[in-house]
């Protein structure tokens, strides 16, 4: 049975998605700084992949049928091997650069951001009271 959305109720869906996608890398950046200190970025990765495994696992039995497949295995091979790099990296970055520099909200979400990260200390606005009027 499918049910009638309409498309406000579509776009508030969405962005509930998004921010609950944009909470949640905020959760793993903060998570992964912190582990940083005790463990290696493979260690992080390792602990990652295998607690992926075991909730997309779990939900897979849970539906009861084969919910992960693929016909393209060569491409989805690629795909995690440059995945893999990327996330190694950010992992090891969060870990060893500030997060100003690290991680930063995509202008493509909608969501207004400095070039570089403003100075508290010594504020560039007009009026140098630290607060950016837009």
């Amino acid at each position: 049975m499918t049910t009638a959305t309409t498309p406000r109720s579509d776009a508030v869906r969405a962005a509930l998605w998004m921010v609950g996608a944009l909470l949640s890398f905020c959760a793993m950046a903060v998570a992964i700084r912190e582990l940083s200190a005790h463990f290696g970025t493979f260690e992080i990765l390792a602990y990652r992949g295998i607690i992926g495994v075991i909730v997309v696992g779990g939900m897979a039995l849970a539906m009861g049928r084969p919910v992960v497949r693929t016909r393209q295995m060569r491409w989805q091979v690629r795909r995690n091997v440059v995945h893999f790099a990327g996330q190694a990296g950010w992992t090891y970055g969060l870990g060893v650069l500030p997060f100003a520099t690290v991680f930063s909200i995509d202008g493509a979400a909608g969501v207004l951001t400095f070039a570089s990260a403003p100075n508290f200390e010594a504020p560039a606005d007009a009026d140098t009271d630290g607060d950016y009027v837009v």
